[in-house]
């Protein structure tokens, strides 16, 4: 199952923005044996705002499998300034969404219980045998972005009451949580994974700003953060009229990681034009050795 945000729908590849696609807030994909797609809603969002969906909608974030059901931390956002190109938005709570992940069909939201976005918990996860980590950012851009904190709950209990790193030990009192990596002047946004038992992570390093892909492991979730390799993302437009974006990865053999990243343009206009330019990037990253052995 692919979970994205943001999405532009249509039936041809290479269709004008606008005028042959539809424009979504959230898409759900599933993906047979074969690597046949199916798209679960194609008139609207996923989980869907009606007519709020340019003033209020749903983004998804990290999640867990626990058997055939997923979890998902999603986050209510709402528009704060004109319609546009433009980071006019900010999250206003954070809920738990629960769902089949072989149907697509989504059965409840509940409220997380940080349901506060002052950071949002859970904006990557990752589990050992015992614990879930809810990793977060104070806001998705700019101030506060840089810094990193981490919560954790009972292996894939997402709607358990978190605890939380305060630099020396767990604690039920979220003001005490610490930064664990602050890294950046506009955006160090970790995305927490796990490799076989290395805890790795990747971040953008200052998201539209910066050009490198930077990749991190610690020796435990806590941890400390070091960066192992870089890779230099390719812009679209092979100059600076497009940006690259949210970095995630997951494991595509023991020694190397598929990576991924969203593409975009700094004038929407451009992007209306060329709609390939909107498209995510994959590529295979051969690993570094364990920082551990460093």
């Amino acid at each position: 199952m692919w979970m994205l945000n943001d999405s532009f729908l249509s039936l041809a590849p290479n269709d004008p923005i606008g005028s042959k696609s539809t424009f979504v807030r959230n898409t759900a994909i599933l993906e047979n044996q074969q690597a046949e797609l199916s798209l679960l809603e194609s008139r609207h969002s996923y989980l869907d705002e009606g007519e709020r969906l340019l003033d209020r909608w749903w983004w998804f974030h990290g999640g867990h499998v626990q058997g055939d059901l997923l979890s998902v931390v999603t986050t209510q956002m709402v528009r704060r300034g004109p319609r546009g190109w433009a980071i006019n938005f900010e999250p206003t709570t954070t809920w738990i969404t629960t769902l089949q992940w072989r149907t697509g069909r989504i059965l409840k939201m509940q409220p997380a219980p940080n349901y506060g976005v002052s950071p949002i918990y859970g904006f990557s996860v990752a589990s050992d045998q015992q614990w879930t980590y809810l990793y977060g950012n104070n806001h998705l851009y700019g101030r506060g972005t840089t810094e990193n904190r981490v919560a954790r709950v009972p292996r894939g209990r997402l709607l358990a009451a978190p605890t939380y790193w305060d630099g020396e030990a767990w604690t039920a009192d979220a003001s005490a949580a610490i930064s664990i990596l602050t890294h950046g002047t506009f955006a160090c946004r970790l995305f927490v994974f796990r490799h076989g038992n290395r805890w790795l992570a990747t971040a953008k390093d200052d998201e539209f700003y910066g050009d490198e892909i930077l990749l991190f492991e610690a020796p435990q979730p806590t941890g400390p953060w070091r960066i192992i390799q870089g890779f230099t993302p390719p812009t679209k437009s092979g100059d600076a009229r497009t940006c690259t974006y949210d970095a995630m990865a997951c494991t595509l053999t023991p020694g190397s990681l598929l990576l991924w990243w969203s593409n975009n343009a700094y004038d929407e206009q451009f992007v209306h034009a060329e709609p390939a330019m909107y498209r995510p990037s994959f590529t295979q990253l051969t690993l570094a050795a364990s920082a551990a052995k460093l």
